[in-house]
């Protein structure tokens, strides 16, 4: 395959590379770039990166997460999630080497089960770094969040996880809390 041509010089763009993931069928989430990843967090996602330890110590996106993700399985991942503080009633924004299908996995398990959005920054670091976001070396360290997680229905948009009915007000709140009932 022949690269891109850019200033005299090849190179395959990190959405290039995406699209031939995508049309290979390697991909099975939705890719978001890094200026969406950057407003995700901004409105109070939390970053989780999948790469391995060191790679994390090297640097990664300010206030990630680091925690690898060795099984898809429901009660480990809730194990994981909940030792971490990765507080899936907010948005998440999942991200590993640019194109891993670990984080596309990942990604598409916690579509199924997490109550907030789920993003997949597919360029990974590579491509926040290339859109000049910044880059820290501090280790983020969240307090343990106990969640339960729930497989929702396919038809069930609202059911994510357990508690989500309790952060979510009754229809008729408004009626017995003005005592009109």
């Amino acid at each position: 395959m022949a690269g891109i041509r850019a200033s005299g010089k090849s190179a395959l763009s990190a959405w290039t590379a995406v699209a031939v993931l995508l049309l290979a069928g390697a991909a099975q989430a939705e890719p978001v770039s890094a200026a969406h990843a950057r407003e995700a967090l901004a409105a109070g996602a939390i970053a989780w990166d999948v790469r391995a330890p060191a790679a994390y110590a090297q640097g990664h996106l300010p206030g990630a997460v680091s925690a690898r993700v060795d099984s898809l399985d429901l009660a480990a991942l809730e194990a994981l999630v909940s030792a971490r503080g990765i507080d899936l009633s907010r948005g998440v924004v999942v991200y590993g080497l640019p194109g891993d299908e670990g984080a596309a996995r990942l990604h598409a398990r916690l579509e199924s089960v997490s109550p907030g959005k789920v993003y997949w920054l597919v360029g990974g670091l590579e491509e926040w770094q290339l859109a000049g976001g910044k880059v820290s070396r501090e280790v983020a360290v969240r307090a343990p969040v106990p969640q339960r997680l729930v497989v929702r229905d396919e038809n069930e948009r609202d059911l994510r996880m357990a508690a989500h009915a309790l952060r979510r007000p009754h229809p008729f709140a408004l009626w017995e809390v003005a005592g009109t009932r």
